[in-house]
């Protein structure tokens, strides 16, 4: 009698205790702020899962980092051109702070090293500008430049600081 109200009370608490288990090991975590989409953009398109998401620009499109305090974060994702070779300029609060070369002879998304982003107290844009200009391809009815992905802002341990809200 005891042995199985026991394990009727496990069996009760058990899903229970794996879904905290996931939310306190999940990459993201739910208290994560949210990277706002500015100017510039298509619709965010999400694979089949919802965990990987992308976005198109024509030339240049924005996002909004409302910070809370000055602090220097990474900027973690990938960048894919539909045009190659193509260079992209990244800016924060005007001042650019990166180039990436995009070449290869096909489409293909692909992490961009890690890069420090000093946010100041308040608003921040983070700017993506394509040197290219956009393109439209036989099997879409946009002009199409350069797309980034899965994009994160994360501390010096690692933990996010900022993502797309799911």
């Amino acid at each position: 009698m005891i042995k199985s109200t026991v394990f009727g009370v496990i069996k009760l608490f058990l899903p229970l205790f794996a879904l905290a288990i996931i939310a306190a090991c999940s990459e993201i975590p739910s208290t994560a702020d949210p990277i706002i989409m500015g100017e510039g953009w298509h619709n965010l398109e999400r694979a089949g899962n919802g965990d990987s998401w992308w976005v198109w620009t024509k030339k240049q499109g924005e996002i909004i980092i409302n910070s809370k305090k000055d602090v220097t974060l990474t900027l973690r994702g990938g960048v894919g051109s539909i045009k190659r070779p193509n260079k992209v300029e990244v800016s924060v609060n005007g001042k650019t702070v990166a180039q990436w070369e995009i070449t290869g002879d096909k489409y293909a998304q692909k992490p961009f090293q890690p890069l420090p982003v000093a946010l100041v107290n308040g608003r921040n844009i983070i700017k993506f500008t394509s040197q290219n200009d956009a393109i439209k391809i036989p099997t879409d009815s946009r002009e199409l430049a350069i797309a980034v992905d899965n994009l994160t802002l994360t501390d010096p341990k690692g933990r996010v600081e900022y993502s797309i809200q799911k």
